[in-house]
């Protein structure tokens, strides 16, 4: 019952005296122990019998610890609860989720914001976790798509020339890599984020160079670069 800025805080009350006894919650990101003045909130929940109950709280703060005691009163006095309980909410969604376009001939790089109390992330492309990491804001897809290089034609002249024969090359291409979609989700003990905006990117094509060669005698084998 913990998500990222609500809870619900359960208690029991094991024992009223035999007589109408009112419980209130106190609550903050500090432990205020036995005195009511040291906590940061507190919520009368009224008369209550015995066994068990709960109140929730909102507006919290995501990854961050909180901690909560209860204290119940009656016309025979009151006592608190003999423990002060606490728990962590879950971390808020990572922000600025950006994905290369094209930087890197191997890789993708997805970076992002840090979540408050999370302890690692887990990156997807699309549905597919791709990995789970520690505390850090940075990950290389290296298998992203790899960009594709279409060869072409190569033309060579048949007796135009006394000298040489000319040579040329028609219809080479490049293509970056296919697109990904990437979200980030942050993690704590608690569990997991809401899922991150999403972000695409892609593999890119490097510089390309070309070397001609010829092959020993009239067959198709046996190049050696001209």
């Amino acid at each position: 019952n913990v998500t990222a800025t609500a809870a619900r805080l359960n208690g029991e009350l094991t024992d009223d005296g035999g007589d109408t006894t009112t419980v209130t919650v106190y609550w903050g990101d500090n432990d205020g122990g036995t005195t009511a003045g040291n906590w940061d909130n507190n919520y009368s929940l009224g008369t209550q019998a015995e066994g068990t109950f709960y109140h929730d709280v909102s507006s919290l703060s995501s990854g961050t610890t909180y901690y909560y005691r209860y204290y119940a009163s009656n016309s025979e006095g009151g006592a608190w609860a003999s423990s002060t309980e606490s728990f962590l909410t879950k971390p808020a969604a990572p922000t600025n989720v950006s994905a290369t376009d094209g930087t890197h001939t191997d890789k993708v790089v997805i970076t992002w914001t840090k979540s408050t109390g999370a302890t690692g992330y887990k990156i997807y492309e699309g549905s597919n976790l791709l990995a789970t990491v520690g505390d850090v804001a940075t990950y290389d897809d290296t298998n992203a798509p790899a960009p594709t290089i279409t060869a072409g034609s190569a033309v060579a002249s048949d007796g135009t020339y006394m000298a040489h024969v000319a040579l040329s090359l028609s219809g080479a291409s490049t293509s970056n890599g296919a697109s990904r979609t990437y979200k980030v989700v942050a993690v704590n003990e608690t569990g997991d984020s809401a899922d991150s905006s999403t972000d695409t990117g892609y593999r890119g094509v490097g510089s390309l160079t070309y070397q001609w060669q010829m092959s020993a005698g009239d067959s198709d084998a046996s190049y050696s670069n001209l």
